[in-house]
């Protein structure tokens, strides 16, 4: 997923002014290994047909074989 998407802009929180928070997906992993935060950050995409490198992976996830 880091080899495909490194540079994909994802968003993980909101200023206080509403305007979206948004950071590569490579920044985001290496902070959410390392991170020893009370209140951490997240990542998330309200629309994920809109987000062409989110969908993308969703096309490509495969549930696990558990779920099956």
């Amino acid at each position: 997923m880091l080899e495909r998407f490194a540079t994909g802009m994802f968003k993980c929180g909101e200023s206080d002014s509403g305007r979206k928070l948004k950071v590569p997906l490579r920044d985001y992993l290496e902070y959410a290994l390392y991170n020893r935060d009370d209140s951490p950050l997240y990542m998330f995409e309200s629309s994920l047909e809109e987000h062409p490198q989110a969908k993308e992976m969703v096309h490509d996830y495969k549930p696990a074989k558990f779920f099956d």
